[in-house]
């Protein structure tokens, strides 16, 4: 499985733009930090939906009890939010297409 990581994102824009990849850097920095931002203000149930790519949802999760079995004892996991993706129709349209063996439910 590949990773692909910033550095390859900034790469892959300039190629695509023909911005020399000093330019395209703060450009990629700028749009993925704007992203975590708006993300990060976001209330559970609240989206923010990129047409032709996917949506994000903010969920929270309550506190709620977990016992260890091991000692018997009953802790509690902390409440938290979390960031769900769904891909849009489009990119998952374009996923199947590069990788049809993937695209079965299991």
């Amino acid at each position: 499985m590949a990773v692909l990581v910033k550095a390859d994102i900034i790469k892959i824009f300039s190629n695509i733009t023909g911005l020399p990849i000093d330019e395209a850097h703060p450009v990629v920095d700028y749009v993925l930090y704007s992203m975590r931002r708006l993300i990060e203000e976001m209330y559970p149930g609240d989206r923010l939906a990129i047409r032709g790519f996917g949506t994000f949802k903010v969920d929270k999760y309550n506190s709620r009890p977990h016992t260890m079995k091991w000692v018997d004892k009953k802790v509690y996991s902390a409440a938290h939010r979390t960031v769900k993706f769904k891909a849009g129709g489009a990119l998952r349209k374009k996923l199947k297409e590069l990788y049809p063996e993937g695209s079965e439910k299991k």
